[in-house]
């Protein structure tokens, strides 16, 4: 029984052949049966060009919906930062007499274009009032910087965002108003004496707090040129929308229409 293995056939595994010494190995089509030299399987030029045109078509239809979601999002960040700004103001209000910044016994107020840095010396910035409000350290000494008063679109648009101008409250001749709300400060150069602040009841008595926008995105498509003009975006950071903050805390987007006024949105 010594030789029985040589008595059965081996199986052979399909698909090849085995070729005479020196010969090239050859292989059998599974389709064809026809023998040939083995080859190395890989992609063709052809099947390599359209796995890469389905890369590109697959990146085209993607990259616009990420583009999108990117700009919600920071439209989001936005909303949130301005709400915040809303309950810190609404907060500083209850705990001066229903004063807006600077607050009573002020005879004069804020600039419109507000900036988020601040240190004990910028009065005349909304920030100054409403840091502890807004979880950031009281002013003192140290220039610092408040989150909540910068816009997530402008900073990843423009690398200096800390340094610009990116929001305003609202001023004299906005929504009609016959005064600043939150007064203005003495100007030398345009022989501006000043205007102090007024008190929140005030501005209901014109009109619903509600329909009274405190805090807007500032950017310089708006018309005129004040003195911080530069210092805002060149371009609306949300596009073709701008996010406005209201005297009674909610956040909400409205088109850039008419002559791209602050105020357009609302009609004369």
């Amino acid at each position: 029984m010594a030789g029985w293995r040589e008595l059965i056939p081996q199986a052979k595994p399909s698909g090849w052949f085995r070729s005479r010494p020196g010969h090239a190995l050859l292989c059998s089509s599974r389709f064809t049966g026809r023998k040939g030299p083995c080859r190395r399987a890989g992609f063709t030029l052809i099947e390599l060009l359209v796995v890469i045109g389905i890369i590109g078509i697959l990146a085209a239809l993607l990259l616009p919906a990420l583009s999108r979601s990117k700009q919600r999002a920071q439209v989001i960040g936005c909303t949130s930062n301005q709400k915040q700004v809303g309950i810190a103001l609404q907060l500083w209000e209850d705990d001066n007499q229903g004063w807006l910044p600077p607050g009573a016994n002020h005879s004069t107020g804020l600039f419109m274009g507000q900036s988020a840095r601040y240190d004990q010396t910028r009065t005349n910035m909304l920030v100054y009032y409403l840091a502890t409000g807004l979880g950031e350290p009281a002013p003192d000494v140290t220039m610092r910087t408040a989150k909540a008063l910068r816009c997530p679109a402008n900073d990843a648009i423009n690398p200096a965002g800390a340094q610009k101008t990116v929001f305003g409250v609202i001023t004299e001749g906005n929504l009609g108003l016959p005064w600043n709300p939150f007064g203005y400060p003495a100007v030398t150069e345009t022989w501006n004496p000043g205007q102090p602040p007024h008190q929140v009841n005030e501005l209901s008595a014109l009109r619903p707090l509600s329909g009274l926008w405190a805090l807007v995105d500032v950017d310089q498509a708006a018309p005129g040129y004040p003195t911080w003009k530069d210092t805002t975006p060149r371009l609306p950071s949300h596009g073709t929308t701008r996010n406005y903050l209201f005297f009674d805390g909610h956040v909400q987007r409205y088109p850039i229409t008419g002559d791209k006024s602050y105020s357009a949105p609302f009609g004369p």
